[in-house]
């Protein structure tokens, strides 16, 4: 399994989460990955991913966009100053000096409008993920991919934030471990398929004898920014007895948190027929 860090960003009022949460259409996630058990540092690459959610009655599929900078680079990539194409062009090619001419464009105006929703927010690191990955797929078709991530662990990047020094963008190694912490209780299987070929009947079976418990839409990001943030609306998964002392409830149905005042949980009618909630908890 491969171990894979992300960094999940968000302004102080969350707004990346409300918007993610509810489905808005053009709902972003921006987010830092690095790959391996020991976080890059100075000229080394991290990978900045914008995800761009899109409802089915907009003609566009949702996207994920890639781009790499040198870790060097995040604290200048996280000010909230403006910047012109060139700054931004020199930071890609900094990331990846054997870029194809005919493909620096097409990154350069990545990269600013990643650097843009920083600035337009004030972004800066909310959610951390930590988790070991494995994947499968066939070597000689992409039209099925699974992944299998587990142990995977959400940390508070905000934790003890009052206390960073200068230069700084998010946790370290080892601030990382000791700081406030939680486990998801399920692993995370997640089904690729390409273009409009079924599921496949072994795992069609699985679904339905609820070897594996569907969770549509399930994120890491609204999950560890749910638990460590005073927001008002929780993911739907909340209503899941396996997340109630995640999400700060006991299992007797009271609410535990101390800011937290009223919860709703975003979802279906349909799909909280099954679960229980905790006394005081709406749905929205």
């Amino acid at each position: 399994a491969t171990r894979i860090t992300s960094i999940y960003f968000d302004s102080d009022s969350m707004s990346l989460y409300q918007a993610r949460l509810s489905r808005a259409e053009g709902a972003q996630l921006l987010r830092a990955r690095w790959y391996g058990p020991v976080m890059p540092t100075g000229e080394k690459i991290i990978f900045l991913e914008l995800k761009t959610h899109h409802e089915k009655w907009v003609a566009q599929k949702s996207v994920k966009e890639r781009a790499c900078i040198q870790e060097k680079d995040m604290i200048h990539f996280l000010e909230p100053v403006r910047w012109d194409r060139q700054e931004a062009e020199d930071m890609v090619l900094r990331g990846k000096p054997n870029m194809k001419a005919d493909e620096i464009p097409q990154a350069t105006g990545l990269l600013l409008r990643m650097h843009n929703l920083v600035v337009n927010y004030k972004l800066s690191a909310c959610v951390r993920s930590v988790y070991g990955r494995a994947a499968f797929q066939s070597a000689k078709s992409n039209d099925l991919r699974l992944t299998l991530d587990r142990n995977v662990t959400l940390v508070d990047e905000r934790f003890q934030r009052s206390n960073w020094g200068a230069g700084k963008w998010c946790l370290s190694d080892s601030e990382a471990q000791t700081a406030r912490s939680t486990v998801v209780p399920f692993n995370v299987f997640e089904v690729k398929l390409a273009g409009t070929d079924p599921m496949p009947a072994g795992l069609a079976q699985a679904l339905n004898d609820s070897t594996i418990e569907e969770a549509t839409k399930f994120s890491k990001f609204t999950t560890g920014a749910a638990a460590f943030n005073a927001v008002p609306t929780l993911p739907y998964w909340a209503a899941h007895p396996a997340f109630f002392a995640f999400f700060g409830f006991d299992t007797a149905g009271s609410a535990r948190s101390t800011y937290r005042d009223e919860y709703h949980i975003l979802g279906t009618s349909d799909s909280m027929n099954s679960k229980v909630l905790p006394n005081g908890v709406n749905i929205a």
